[in-house]
């Protein structure tokens, strides 16, 4: 079946079912190790809550059913390497929020 041109004609196929149409071929089917999805759910995870300051890493991501982990770095004034880690432990109670130094 030849392609549709136009976005009209491009809706159709989808709506009739041309499963030709919107296949991209650019990135094949790949498995990725458990560690590879963390990491791109990361890449989305990091500005879910908006974008990251200029100088600054932040992940977030799922690392278990029950655990949430975010973690930031950046660098002082002093040129030190800051960082900040904070898990989200999901339970029948609520949400309990563990991060070091806290009390």
């Amino acid at each position: 079946m030849k392609k549709p041109s136009s976005l009209l004609g491009k809706a159709y196929a989808l709506l009739a079912g041309d499963t030709s149409v919107g296949r991209s071929k650019k990135r094949p089917f790949k498995r990725y190790t458990e560690r590879e999805l963390i990491t791109l759910e990361s890449e989305i995870g990091a500005e879910l809550f908006g974008p990251v300051e200029k100088g600054r890493h932040r992940e977030f991501f799922c690392l278990d059913e029950k655990t949430w982990i975010w973690h930031e770095e950046w660098t002082d004034e002093k040129r030190h390497i800051q960082t900040n880690t904070i898990r989200y432990e999901i339970n029948d109670q609520g949400i309990l929020k563990a991060q070091e130094g806290a009390r």
